[in-house]
This record gives C-alpha cells, structure tokens and sequence, in this order.
C-alpha cells in the first residue's frame, strides 16, 4: 500500500519535470527565422524612369535553370559541392523576381513597356533566357544569359541573339550575394536596353563586346 501511495505523489513531479527538460530541448533546437530575399532594387534606389522613350517593347518572358528554380537559396560551396539554404529564401518564385528585376531596370533606360505607340508600329520582344545563376558565399555571383530582341513586324529587322555574362565579387553574407546579383542584372539590362535603342534607330544590330 505504501508503495503504490509513493508512486502516485512522484508522477505529477516527474512529468514536471520531463515537460520542462522537453521546452528546454525545443527551445535549444529551434531553427534560425527564415529571411527572405527579392532582387527588386529599393524604391527610389535608382534614377527615374526614362519618361520621353519612342520605344515600344516588353518582356516575352524569362526563363531560369532548374537547379536554382526553387523558394530557397542555392549556393555553390568552395569543393564545388551544392547546398540548399533552408532558412534563406526568395520572396517570390526565382522566375519572376528575375522578370520583374530585368523588367525594372530596362523600364529605367527605355520607359514603361507597352505605353509607347511609335511611329513606326513596331513593337520589340525581349526574351531572356537565364543559363547560369551562381551563388557562391564570400567568393562570387555571377549570371550568364542568352537574350534575343525580336520585332513584331514581318520582313523587319532580323532577330538580335546575344550571349553575356556577369561575375561580382562578393563579401560574406546572403545578402552581399543578393546585392551581387541586383547589380548584374541592371548591367545586363543596360546593355540590353542599349543594343534595343540602336535596332530601334536602324543602326546594325550587334551584341554587346561585338
């Protein structure tokens, strides 16, 4: 008899105590809050749309490689393994933080796309196509693409294709990288929007270092 009474006093005790020592473990264990990551610049971090573009265009879409095409960060390591960031993340899917970051900066050079009715009818489709998104922390980001810029009109001006590529050296931290990579695409952009304005005027169509 006093054995069972002895047992029942210590239960409430010892689960307690295991409640603790298991809030105790949580609390050791839980994961760092996830951050999350655009390569949208800051409003007002760039110079003002070009607001007196002839030039009449929009982007046909713009595609990434598969490997990179997912919410979280992937990072090339210094053996050149992989690794997936789980608690670094795109706040949108990569495709389209792409579209709307090359978007953004041609807009800069070239004015809003699809506003402008120029004389001349057409309209220019800018497809990019990303072949290379690399991320690799304290070392690098660098962003090879193939781009084409397209008339509307038949029996225009031929279809302009053009390979360039862009490598920032980068100081520690994602977000050095994110930064990184902003900068790469408005290089990019800028020397998109720079051989669109050339076709556009009826001068030879040429890619960038040609």
């Amino acid at each position: 008899m006093s054995r069972a009474t002895h047992h029942s006093r210590s239960t409430p005790a010892a689960g307690w105590l295991c409640v603790i020592a298991g809030l105790a473990l949580a609390a050791c264990g839980s994961a760092p809050p996830t951050r999350y990551h655009t390569l949208m610049p800051a409003a007002g971090s760039s110079a003002s749309a070009a607001s007196n573009s002839t030039i009449s265009w929009t982007i046909a879409g713009v595609g990434v490689p598969a490997q990179v095409d997912q919410p979280q960060w992937v990072v090339r390591l210094s053996d050149d393994s992989m690794r997936l960031l789980e608690q670094e993340r795109w706040v949108a899917p990569l495709a389209d933080e792409m579209q709307g970051a090359f978007g953004d900066a041609l807009a800069r050079r070239l004015g809003a796309p699809g506003l402008t009715k120029p004389a001349s009818g057409k309209t220019w489709r800018v497809r990019i196509d990303v072949q290379r998104f690399d991320s690799a922390p304290a070392q690098h980001a660098a962003i090879v693409t193939d781009w084409t810029i397209a008339s509307n009109a038949s029996g225009g001006t031929p279809e302009l294709r053009c390979r360039d590529a862009v490598r920032q050296a980068v100081s520690a931290g994602v977000p050095a990288l994110a930064e990184a990579h902003r900068q790469a695409i408005v290089q990019i952009a800028d020397r998109i929007a720079a051989a669109l304005i050339a076709v556009d005027a009826g001068n030879p169509a040429r890619c960038p270092g040609a």
